[in-house]
């Protein structure tokens, strides 16, 4: 596959000149609408013309089998050696020429660790078991700017060198990738391919516990993947158990595990993790500094969601248990009834077990009327799930306004507390944006209701938040038809603004407070209650 530009924008102009449309009186200068063209254009030219001159140089000394050949995107496996002009090696997969004896991987003009531009240009036309013999200058072989090969010490910068190159196999694009040392990067020295697919659409992240099955070969020298000798393994009867972001293994290995979804097998490519003595399992030590690579066959068997739910561990939530329906679209993330199982635990020692008290507790979301740790785990569960929540004291008991069925037990100022919670069942809070105006007209009513209870309460913060969402379905409804509608929102907008400014004023917020009354006076400049 061409780049952009280049010959066929060459094609295009050509075709214009043609009409006579790139000279017609009026009209701009017609190029073709590429990101950076002349960048492409200019060095697919140069390529052409360096290639028109010799730059690189091919000869086949052994043909290969098959009709197929690699293509763009491609994980391609050689084996390769370096030689200069004198026939010096200076560099070799190879092990009788001083090599590891493992393949050299890339993936084909694509991401990750490039290969010298003369091996990329060369195995687009060879065939499997093919070897040929490349000669190319410096520019071509590992002073190409893409090229993440390091060169041979010794090696001058401008130095012609030949490349005696075997295409041992290549395996799709459609299964391959490059992946950088972190979730960010895309450009690294990992190279994947997918040999089962996963399901679902979370891939594992700090700090998520996971569950693998995990087998470490040595690359075989023929290529083919699952081959090679095996130098540690951890299988479905003892599989691994990792927290990632712990130091538990090597980077390289992590790097691959952050891409896959449960259910997923792949295969990594990667330099050794042989690690240090903080990683539960690395590759043996023994493998020294001359292995280049190794490959892992991992299978994510389980992922544990871990989340930091507040970015300073105040709350943690780990969750032991899947639930039912898909994260996030079946989490009661609106506010909404729940009814929750939950065991709190201070110390380690069991303080309270509402299943030998009573059963499920029930509570809205938003009322603040139990912990706000308990709250923001709940939102982010599917029902039937269980999960371990760790909340510091300001997002436990600490916390001001909560009801008594919340504090079963004295817990001491400052405490911390662990709650493992079940989510049982919650009342999915109604979707008002397909609702007609009087659909939405009671649906406003109680929300503001719901509010007011928590102004008498003197909780006022969750008060503000309930009465901000029900005027945004009020400023949100564009249908009322009727005169009785259209007066009944106009009320409602009216009694919402003038209870936010109640809020602010018994929370301070005087300025808060005169705006919100400013806004209604705005609508009704007679409104007793605004004046």
């Amino acid at each position: 596959m061409g780049r952009p530009g280049g010959a066929a924008a060459e094609h295009l102009l050509a075709y214009l000149a043609e009409l006579g449309l790139d000279k017609a009186p009026g009209l701009p200068v017609l190029r073709p609408d590429v990101e950076d063209a002349d960048k492409y254009d200019n060095a697919e030219q140069r390529e052409e013309a360096d290639l028109a001159t010799g730059a690189v140089l091919k000869a086949t000394i052994s043909v290969g089998r098959g009709e197929d050949s690699p293509s763009a995107g491609d994980l391609v496996l050689v084996h390769y050696v370096c030689r200069r002009s004198d026939q010096a090696v200076v560099a070799a997969s190879r092990e009788e020429h001083g090599g590891d004896g493992a393949p050299v991987h890339f993936l084909l003009g694509g991401k990750g660790r490039r290969a010298p531009r003369s091996w990329e240009l060369c195995a687009q036309q060879m065939k499997a078991g093919e070897v040929c013999v490349i000669t190319s200058t410096a520019a071509y072989g590992y002073g190409h700017p893409e090229c993440g090969f390091r060169q041979p010490e010794g090696v001058e910068a401008d130095e012609k060198l030949e490349f005696e190159l075997q295409l041992l196999r290549w395996y799709p694009a459609t299964e391959c990738s490059a992946l950088g040392l972190t979730p960010a990067a895309t450009d690294g020295p990992v190279f994947k391919r997918v040999t089962v697919e996963g399901s679902g659409w979370e891939r594992p992240r700090e700090p998520f516990d996971v569950v693998i099955n995990c087998t470490v070969r040595r690359p075989h020298e023929d290529g083919e993947l699952g081959k090679g000798e095996v130098l540690i393994t951890a299988d479905s009867k003892a599989p691994l158990d990792i927290t990632i972001g712990a130091g538990q293994v090597g980077p390289h290995l992590e790097a691959g595990l952050c891409s896959m979804l449960k259910g997923e097998t792949a295969f990594f490519l990667s330099p050794p993790d042989t690690g240090s003595d903080a990683h539960r399992w690395k590759v043996p030590a023994s493998l020294g500094g001359k292995q280049t690579a190794v490959e892992y066959e991992v299978s994510l068997m389980h992922v544990v969601q871990v989340r930091d739910m507040t970015g300073d561990g105040g709350v943690t939530k780990r969750r032991i248990r899947d639930g039912d329906g898909e994260f996030p679209v079946d989490c009661p993330l609106e506010d909404c009834a729940v009814r929750v199982e939950y065991k709190l635990f201070v110390e380690g020692g069991l303080m309270h077990n509402t299943r030998e008290s009573g059963g499920a507790v029930e509570f809205t979301l938003g009322d603040g009327a139990f912990p706000p740790g308990m709250e923001m785990a709940v939102r982010l569960m599917t029902a039937k799930e269980i999960s371990v929540v760790r909340a510091k004291a300001n997002y436990a008991y600490d916390a001001a306004g909560l009801c008594t069925d919340a504090v079963p037990v004295r817990i001491p100022s400052g405490q911390a507390v662990e709650w493992e919670i079940e989510l049982v069942e919650f009342d999915k809070a109604p979707n008002w944006h397909p609702m007609s105006a009087a659909e939405r007209i009671p649906l406003i009513e109680g929300m503001k209701q719901s509010a007011n209870k928590l102004f008498g309460e003197q909780r006022y913060s969750f008060a503000k938040a309930k009465y901000q969402k029900a005027l945004k379905v009020v400023n949100h409804t564009f249908d009322a038809s009727t005169d009785g509608e259209q007066q009944a929102i106009a009320n409602l907008r009216l009694a919402l603004q003038l209870n936010l400014a109640a809020v602010l004023h018994k929370e301070g917020d005087l300025s808060g407070a005169v705006s919100w009354c400013n806004k209604v006076l705005d609508e009704d400049a007679d409104h007793a209650k605004a004046t």
